[in-house]
């Protein structure tokens, strides 16, 4: 298993990152989107960029999809730096995506209140534990397949600014996206990166 994380701005989180990788074992891949601090605490451990913010996520996605793809692994964790591991981690992963035995890509590793998707796609339940869904963004478990070149999407939604990365891949894999009905990944409660306005009048609450 390779673990992928995108990190810029919120290098209080890392050391937290750093023991649970010793912790979970795995390869881990770090790609600093242009934070000096992360730089420095990070060393080589991590893949530096310069920075290119929400218009350029594409970009910061790209390199680290390119070096997750040149390890060994069969399945994947994508994920941002601000999550929380629930206990039992991987078994609890393992077992959810063995548990799928239709055709998948990708599972989604957590879950907030919202009652439907930004596609209004709604989630179908396939399992106690699993819905398929229609959507899939940066906090989830992949194969390889799924670690595809994103182009420059740019801004696509109407009233606010986004990456356009997640909308990409759920265009893409429509139809092969699940996710957990219960976190196992834990969003912490701070400011959001992508969408800090917006998790200003709305926090992100995890299930």
């Amino acid at each position: 298993m390779t673990f992928g994380i995108t990190t810029y701005g919120r290098a209080e989180y890392l050391p937290y990152l750093l023991e649970q990788s010793k912790r979970i074992g795995g390869e881990w891949i770090f790609v600093n989107d242009g934070c000096e601090r992360t730089k420095k605490i990070m060393g080589k451990r991590a893949i530096h960029k310069a920075h290119g913010g929400v218009g350029g996520y594409w970009n910061t996605v790209n390199v680290l999809f390119s070096a997750m793809k040149k390890t060994k692994s069969d399945l994947f964790i994508w994920m941002p730096d601000d999550m929380i591991f629930v206990d039992n981690f991987m078994d609890q992963v393992l077992e959810l995506w063995d548990s799928i035995h239709a055709p998948k890509i990708a599972l989604s590793l957590h879950r907030d209140s919202r009652k439907s998707c930004w596609n209004g796609i709604p989630a179908k339940d396939y399992s106690p534990r699993v819905d398929q869904v229609g959507f899939v963004d940066g906090a989830c478990l992949c194969t390889r397949d799924f670690l595809v070149n994103i182009p420059n999407q740019g801004n696509y939604f109407k009233k606010f600014a986004s990456s356009g990365v997640g909308r990409y891949l759920t265009g893409l894999f429509q139809g092969r996206l699940f996710a957990v009905q219960k976190s196992l990944l834990i969003h912490r409660e701070g400011l959001s990166q992508m969408h800090s306005e917006i998790r200003k009048r709305i926090p992100l609450r995890s299930l």
